[in-house]
C-alpha cells in the first residue's frame, strides 16, 4: 500500500484496498492523507456520473475547514471526479486531461460530508484514490518601516503552515535582494530613491495550500540638506574693537531634531568675549549647548542642540539666527577669518526621521579686513636741567590704533645714560603726552 506524505499537509493513515462501493448512497469512507489503493470496477458500478460508465463512490468528512485536493489514477483509463454534497445533487466534474490521471482540488467544510465519485468508462482497474488536506500556510513581511535615501533594509519575515518557504518582490520598484528566498534578506532600494515601495512576501507551497501574501510598506526618506553660513556686519576692524558674528541656518530646516557643528577662528587676532548669544529652538528646554573651553586657547567653540520635543523635529524660516559671537580683535594686518567646520565636533544634522546627514557651509564668509597698528613719534624738544634734577617734556606721536589707552617706551642705552626711563604700560593720554625724565 501506498502512503501519501507531502510537505504542508495533513497525513492520516491508509485505506484498505479491495471492492469500493457502486453507488454514492453506500460510499466506502476515506480520510485525508488515506489513499483507496488499486481496486476493479466492472458493470455492478452503475450510479454513474460525468459522462463516464463505471463509477466507484466515497464519502469524505473533513475535520477542518480548508483546501483539499482529490487524486485518481487509473492504468489506461481517463478518470473523472465527481464531487458532491448530496446524491442527489447533480455533481460538479473534473475532468481537465485525457491522461490515466486527474485531480481536483475543492475547499471543504468542517463537518460536511462529500462524496466523491471516481469514474471511468468501461471495466478496468483504478489504481488509487487519494484525499490530501492543506495545512494552511501563513506569510507575514513584518512591520511597515522607514529608512533613509540610499540605505539598506533589513528584512525580518516569517513563514507558517503549509509555507515552505516564501519570495521577496518589491513591485518592480527597481531594488534588489540580497536573497529574494532569505526571509532575513537586505533589501537596497534604487539609487537617491525617495517615495513609498511596497515590499511583498508570498509563500511557496503545493497544492492544495493556497498560494497566501504579506506586504509591508517602505518609506523612504530624504536625507536633511542644512546649509549653515557664519556672516557679520563689519568687513573693517582695527585692534580693540568688538565685532559680532552670527551663524545662520541659509535653508531647510525642516523637521529637524538634532544639529552638531563647530565654529573656527584665529586666536591671535579675534579673542572670544563669552557668553555666546543662542536661540532656543523648540521652546522649553531647546537651548543649545555652548562648548567654549577652547576657545580662548584655540580659537573654537562647539554648538550642540537636541529637539527638546524629542524626535518631532522643529522648523526655522531661512537664514535664522541660532548662534552670535562678540570677538574683540586683538590683531593687526591681513584678515580675521570666523568659519562653521566639522572640528573639532563634525557637522552633523538629523531630521525626524533619523536620517542623518552632513551640514554644508561657506568657507571664509565672515572675513574681515584688520588694519595695521602704526604708531609715529615725533620729536623730543631740547631738554634743560632744572632744579631738583627732573623736568617734563612733551613726547608728540600720531597712531592708528583705534582708542589706545596704554603705552610703553623702550629707549636705547644712550638715552638711558642720560636718564631717560623705559615706561611699560603707562596710562596714555590723548597727544602729545608728556613724561617726566632725571636731567
Amino acid at each position: 500500500m501506498l502512503l501519501l506524505v507531502l510537505a504542508g499537509y495533513f497525513t492520516v493513515g491508509l485505506q484498505n484496498a479491495g471492492a469500493q462501493a457502486t453507488s454514492c448512497a453506500g460510499a466506502t469512507v476515506l480520510t485525508a492523507g488515506g489513499c483507496s489503493g488499486s481496486f476493479a470496477v466492472n458493470n455492478t458500478y452503475t450510479d454513474t456520473r460525468c459522462s463516464r460508465s463505471r463509477m466507484a463512490w466515497f464519502k469524505f468528512t473533513p475535520s477542518s475547514t480548508g483546501n483539499y485536493t482529490v487524486t485518481a489514477t487509473a492504468s489506461g483509463k481517463d478518470p473523472a471526479i465527481a464531487i458532491l454534497t448530496n446524491c442527489a445533487n447533480s455533481a460538479p466534474c473534473f475532468d481537465a486531461s485525457s491522461t490515466a490521471s486527474e485531480t481536483a482540488t475543492q475547499s471543504f467544510t468542517s463537518g460536511t460530508t462529500y462524496f466523491v465519485g471516481i469514474g471511468v468508462n468501461g471495466n478496468g482497474t483504478i489504481d488509487d484514490v487519494c484525499i490530501s488536506a492543506c495545512l494552511a500556510p501563513s506569510v507575514a513581511a513584518g512591520d511597515d518601516q522607514t529608512s533613509c535615501k540610499n540605505e539598506d533594509v533589513s528584512l525580518l519575515g516569517t513563514i507558517g503552515g503549509g509555507a515552505t518557504s516564501g519570495t521577496w518582490d518589491d513591485g518592480g520598484a527597481g531594488g534588489t535582494f540580497s536573497d529574494v528566498n532569505d526571509l532575513f534578506a537586505t533589501y537596497t532600494p534604487p539609487l537617491d530613491f525617495t517615495g513609498i515601495i511596497t515590499i511583498t512576501l508570498t509563500s511557496d507551497n503545493l497544492p492544495p495550500c493556497p498560494i497566501v501574501t504579506d506586504g509591508l510598506t517602505l518609506t523612504v526618506v530624504d536625507r536633511p540638506t542644512l546649509l549653515l553660513t557664519a556672516s557679520s556686519a563689519t568687513t573693517t576692524a582695527t585692534c580693540g574693537d568688538v565685532v559680532s558674528i552670527q551663524v545662520k541656518v541659509s535653508n531647510s530646516f525642516t523637521d529637524i531634531s538634532s544639529l552638531q557643528f563647530s565654529v573656527e577662528w584665529d586666536e591671535t587676532e579675534l579673542m572670544y568675549v563669552s557668553p555666546a548669544t543662542t536661540l532656543e529652538i523648540g521652546g522649553f528646554g531647546g537651548d543649545p549647548v555652548i562648548g567654549d573651553g577652547g576657545a580662548l586657547t584655540n580659537g573654537e567653540l562647539i554648538y550642540t542642540w537636541y529637539d527638546p520635543s524629542g524626535f518631532d523635529g522643529e522648523d526655522l524660516p531661512d537664514n535664522t539666527t541660532i548662534l552670535t559671537l562678540n570677538m574683540k580683535v586683538i590683531g593687526s594686518g591681513g584678515a580675521a577669518n570666523v568659519n562653521v567646520t566639522a572640528n573639532p565636533t563634525p557637522m552633523e544634522v538629523v531630521n525626524a526621521s533619523l536620517c542623518a546627514s552632513t551640514a554644508t557651509t561657506i568657507q571664509d564668509n565672515v572675513s574681515i579686513a584688520l588694519n595695521p597698528i602704526t604708531v609715529t613719534l615725533g620729536s623730543i624738544a631740547p631738554i634743560c636741567p632744572t632744579t631738583g634734577g627732573a623736568t617734563t617734556v612733551s613726547l608728540p606721536y600720531s597712531a592708528t590704533t583705534g582708542s589706545p589707552n596704554k603705552y610703553s617706551i623702550d629707549f636705547d642705552a644712550a638715552a638711558n645714560t642720560a636718564g631717560f626711563v623705559d615706561v611699560t604700560d603707562a596710562a596714555l593720554s590723548a597727544a602729545p603726552n608728556s613724561i617726566t625724565i632725571n636731567v
